[in-house]
């Protein structure tokens, strides 16, 4: 898989971990991580390019840390 390829698919199973975390009420960080956990080499092995894998590393903590920076509110 080229790059991306992996980044969209990063992207579709993200919004699909989304979905199916404010279904079953778990947080949405939480379910992004499993989403990783399941495409990555180590159980269905779609993203498997070891070269590209700290890439998408990246991408996704990246994702990760603008959700959490989105839920925080300040009280002034």
């Amino acid at each position: 898989m080229t790059l991306l390829s992996e980044i969209t698919l990063l992207l579709l199973a993200a919004a699909i971990g989304a979905l199916f975390g404010k279904v079953s009420r778990i947080g949405a960080v939480l379910a992004f991580v499993t989403a990783g956990i399941l495409i990555g080499p180590s159980v269905l092995g779609l993203v498997s390019s070891a070269d590209d894998i700290p890439a998408v590393c990246k991408l996704s903590a990246l994702f990760c840390g603008a959700h959490c920076g989105s839920q925080v509110f300040f009280l002034g």
